[in-house]
């Protein structure tokens, strides 16, 4: 294993039988939540996991290898989250699901709450509009 996929797969909680339970447990969060009733946009499962690697710090490349996806397809997935939440930058996005309860705070490495819902609270503002 390369070093960059050494360090990805620490920054996740470890290698083998440890990130397959994860990912077991992970499956079983998503079985026992219920879709949200409002009409905004949602992430996809697979853009979660995505997110939750961002979240965790990890670079692209590094996110590929611990999904055993590529590059490319963690750039397109990051692409449509920015461009779906009307964020720049891969911070803003993290922030972003941060707020809308998307992620778990105090939590390391990064989880998902359950919630895909990308729809920040009331009364919260993405930042970009004048006061």
């Amino acid at each position: 294993m390369s070093a960059g996929a050494s360090a990805a797969s620490a920054a996740i909680g470890g290698e083998g039988a440890g990130l397959t339970g994860a990912i077991v447990d992970e499956a079983r969060l998503y079985e026992q939540t219920t879709p949200c009733c409002c009409s905004a946009d949602h992430f996809t499962v697979r853009e979660m996991d995505v997110l939750c690697q961002v979240a965790a710090g990890l670079t692209n490349d590094e996110a590929a290898v611990v999904l055993s996806i590529s590059t490319n397809t963690v750039a397109g997935h990051l692409r449509e989250m920015l461009n779906r939440c009307g964020v720049r930058r891969r911070a803003e996005l993290v922030a972003r699901a941060y707020a809308a309860g998307v992620l778990s705070p105090g939590e390391w490495p990064p989880r998902r709450t359950g919630r895909r819902c990308i729809q920040l609270p009331a009364g919260t503002s993405n930042g970009h509009e004048p006061n």
